[in-house]
């Protein structure tokens, strides 16, 4: 799934929803995920478990998605 790029960076995900005028089940839709995880990130639920595979990917240079199980998705 190519992921659209959108001109503004957005600080959360309530703003970023509401800039593109997605309800939570929309979002799920494109995200390919359970409505209940859009719905708990609006909502301000952080996500802990990504410090890892974010500090590998900034130490190997590398783009987070490239340490995923593409084939999962």
């Amino acid at each position: 799934m190519k992921r659209k790029t959108h001109p503004k960076q957005f600080q959360t995900v309530a703003e970023a929803m509401k800039a593109l005028g997605l309800t939570d089940q929309k979002a799920a839709d494109l995200a390919q995920c359970d409505r209940t995880w859009i719905t708990r990130l609006r909502g301000g639920m952080k996500l802990k478990a990504l410090n890892t595979p974010l500090r590998i990917s900034r130490v190997l240079n590398v783009p987070v998605e490239a340490l995923a199980d593409q084939s999962a998705a």
